[in-house]
């Protein structure tokens, strides 16, 4: 079956690997200019600058990644979207009120995890509220765990929640008489609403990445020339000493990055020698990885409820169609095929899980080698 979040796990490391190419030459461009003894603060801005936009593009490239996975889901289900309709509302008495004559049947456990496919949401961007968890991310996972209170960071985010969305990791074992059919057919007759919500949630993330061109910037200007309130004199960010650095001092690495800490904005002096908790501020570095952190894992909640819908959909209808075909027999199978015919139409994708998973495994090993 169709997996997005394979294809969007593949976006997400093609940006993380753009983010950590640009800090790489971030620091081999500052070091030439130690190197050379160039002017400290006008060469600075210039490295700061570029970098700012290269950073701004990690972040477009994982929101285009969601809005195209998007558009997939759309190209694959539009079709369906008005002959399923059709065909239930033609076929409404017989699913509803006919009893279910079909034998065992073998799916995901959809009843017990449609709560959270209905339900959950992607948590509303509010920057300075979220920013301790979003840097805390990686170490603790505490973002996700916002999230999901009992994610484990063992298991892939984006498979705890398909495997919450769709009731567990492995398939049950249904008898068809204990099927509930008001229920398979109220969520396929329903099923364009349930695509409104995610349709909202992908352009909350659009606005999000554009609130994110404007975050950046904005700690690109801070980076570049900023009052000290200890010197009082500018300073900038270094990406070479990882702290920032006075422009009376300049590139000697004997600034006392012990009195630069975050937590002070009145100049106070801090004992602690650990430089690399002691910076005074955001850097747009952190800022980016701080919103891409909030994008990619939203986006792979949204890639995990984008592959369980559909699915579910998928499932659904074909067990609708096999009772409605118990009673209406050749008739209605001849005019299913020739009206409904229901087909995977999904273009550059396979309903072939290992394929999808190596021919993505192929291209991340290309990446690699390509950077390496």
């Amino acid at each position: 079956m169709m997996d997005y979040c394979l294809e969007l796990s593949y976006d997400i490391f093609i940006a993380d690997e753009m983010l950590e190419q640009a800090k790489l030459e971030s620091f081999v461009n500052e070091s030439l200019l130690i190197v050379e003894g160039t002017n400290t603060i006008s060469n600075m801005q210039v490295i700061i600058e570029s970098f700012g936009d290269k950073f701004k593009s990690v972040i477009k490239k994982i929101v285009n990644a969601i809005v195209n996975m998007w558009h997939k889901f759309l190209e694959g289900m539009n079709t369906l979207f008005k002959s399923d309709k059709g065909y239930l509302d033609k076929y409404k008495d017989t699913i509803l009120k006919k009893q279910v004559r079909l034998g065992t049947l073998t799916m995901p456990n959809y009843e017990k995890g449609m709560k959270d496919l209905l339900n959950k949401k992607i948590p509303p961007f509010n920057y300075q509220s979220l920013k301790a968890n979003l840097s805390n991310d990686k170490e603790q996972s505490s973002f996700r765990k916002s999230i999901y209170n009992d994610y484990k960071p063992d298991v892939e985010f984006p498979a705890f929640v398909k495997n919450k969305m769709q009731g567990g990791e492995k398939d049950i074992t249904v008898n068809g008489s204990q099927l509930n059919m008001t229920n398979l057919f109220n969520f396929c007759y329903n099923f364009d609403k349930l695509a409104k919500g995610i349709e909202n949630e992908i352009n909350s993330i659009n606005k999000v990445g554009n609130q994110a061109m404007s975050i950046i910037d904005e700690k690109v200007r801070n980076t570049v020339k900023t009052e000290s309130s200890i010197y009082g004199t500018a300073k900038y960010f270094s990406n070479v000493y990882r702290a920032f650095i006075d422009e009376a001092v300049g590139f000697d690495g004997k600034t006392d990055n012990s009195k630069y800490n975050p937590s002070h904005t009145d100049g106070e002096h801090d004992t602690n020698d650990n430089t690399s908790q002691n910076l005074e501020g955001e850097t747009a570095e952190e800022a980016t990885e701080n919103i891409k952190t909030y994008i990619s894992v939203c986006g792979q909640l949204l890639a995990a409820k984008l592959t369980v819908a559909r699915n579910c959909h998928k499932d659904y209808m074909s067990i609708i169609r096999e009772h409605v075909r118990s009673y209406a027999g050749n008739k209605e199978a001849s005019e299913d095929k020739a009206n409904s015919k229901q087909k995977d139409v999904d273009t550059n994708t396979t309903d072939n899980p290992k394929k999808d998973k190596n021919i993505i495994q192929k291209g991340l090993e290309t990446v690699k080698s390509f950077l390496s």
